[in-house]
C-alpha cells in the first residue's frame, strides 16, 4: 500500500512504527516539521478539480498495520471528489466532482498484509490484477 496520508498516520502513536519513524518523516507534533511533511504528504497534495489524474490502482490491505486502509481510502476519496490542496484548507467543498475520465480504484485486500499476499499463488493473483488493469486502461 502507499504511504499517503503521512500526516493523520503519523499523528497515531498507537500505530506501531509511528514514534520510532519521526526520524525519517518528521514529527507531526512539532510545528515546523508539519509544514515540511504536509509539503510532501500525497493527500494533502491532490491537485484541483480542473485537473484529470492518469488511472489509478490503489492497493491496501485490512490486514496492513503500517498502513491503514483507511488512509488510502482516503486519498482515493480526495482524488474522484476532485478536491484540491487549496480547495480543502479554504473549505470551500462546492467544487463538484472532477470530470475524470480515468479511473480511480481502490482494492482492499482482506488476504493480504503490508508485504502483499502470501504463499505461492499470492503474488500472481496481485500481478494478475495489476496487469488487467494495465491492459483495460492503456489498450483503447
Amino acid at each position: 500500500a502507499p504511504f499517503v496520508e503521512l500526516l493523520g498516520v503519523m499523528m497515531d502513536e498507537t500505530l506501531p512504527h509511528t514514534v520510532g519513524e519521526y526520524g525519517e518523516w518528521g514529527n507531526p507534533h512539532v510545528e515546523s516539521e508539519v509544514k515540511c511533511m504536509a509539503a510532501y504528504c500525497p493527500t494533502y497534495n491532490v491537485r484541483a478539480s480542473t485537473e484529470e489524474y492518469p488511472a489509478v490502482l490503489a492497493t491496501s490491505s485490512l490486514s496492513d498495520t503500517r498502513v491503514p486502509y483507511w488512509s488510502v481510502a482516503k486519498w482515493v476519496g480526495k482524488i474522484r471528489s476532485g478536491r484540491g490542496a487549496e480547495e480543502g484548507k479554504s473549505g470551500n467543498l462546492s467544487a463538484g466532482l472532477r470530470s475524470q475520465q480515468r479511473p480511480t480504484v481502490l482494492l482492499g485486500d482482506r488476504e493480504a498484509n503490508h508485504f502483499g499476499r502470501g504463499g505461492t499463488l499470492g503474488p500472481l493473483v496481485e500481478a494478475s490484477i495489476e496487469n488487467a488493469f494495465l491492459i483495460k486502461t492503456t489498450v483503447s
